[in-house]
């Protein structure tokens, strides 16, 4: 099937393990992940008009901060994974918008989170409740990862293995 293609390999086995890892990890329980997200998030408020570049504040709409003041950081388990999902059908119009102050913006590789920003953008457009909305920044990064990770392999001069096993490895 794969006729010895390792960067095919590589990207069936990565779409697998990266929907494993974004079905068990819920959003905020890896590290750093809540500075990433606004980071997103902000940018995704610049790209719609709903903030100018250099505003430390913006605003988020209910059905996301919702999703975001939930702590599941470092305290996973079956109860907290069963509220946690209960999200997925969160109506959109749940919760007051607020604007928030964020301190923890990572400004300086814009681009790198452009992708998941537009993502962010389309669902908002869309009206899509906020565990579908952020979700989907981490669906766009991998994505991202899947495209640059293939070329990776498919270029390598040799032993293609080590590259797609680094590639493979778990990062959180």
């Amino acid at each position: 099937f794969f006729n010895n293609k390792k960067e095919q390999i590589f990207v069936v086995l990565c779409i697998l393990f990266g929907f494993i890892l974004m079905i068990l990890l819920p959003i905020k329980a890896v590290p750093d992940e809540l500075a990433h997200i606004n980071t997103a998030y902000h940018f995704s408020s610049q790209l719609l008009g709903e903030t100018k570049n250099g505003d430390e504040t913006f605003q988020i709409r209910g059905t996301d901060a919702v999703v975001l003041e939930d702590n599941y950081e470092f305290q996973y388990d079956s109860a907290l994974a069963d509220d946690y999902y209960s999200k997925i059908n969160l109506d959109v119009n749940y919760g007051e918008s607020r604007t928030i102050r964020v301190d923890s913006l990572l400004i300086g590789n814009d681009i790198a989170y452009y992708i998941s920003a537009i993502a962010i953008s389309i669902c908002k457009l869309f009206n899509l409740n906020g565990f579908i909305t952020l979700l989907s920044g981490r669906i766009a990064n991998l994505c991202i990862y899947l495209i640059l990770g293939y070329f990776s392999v498919k270029n390598f001069p040799y032993n293609k293995l080590l590259p797609m096993f680094i590639l493979l490895l778990p990062m959180s």
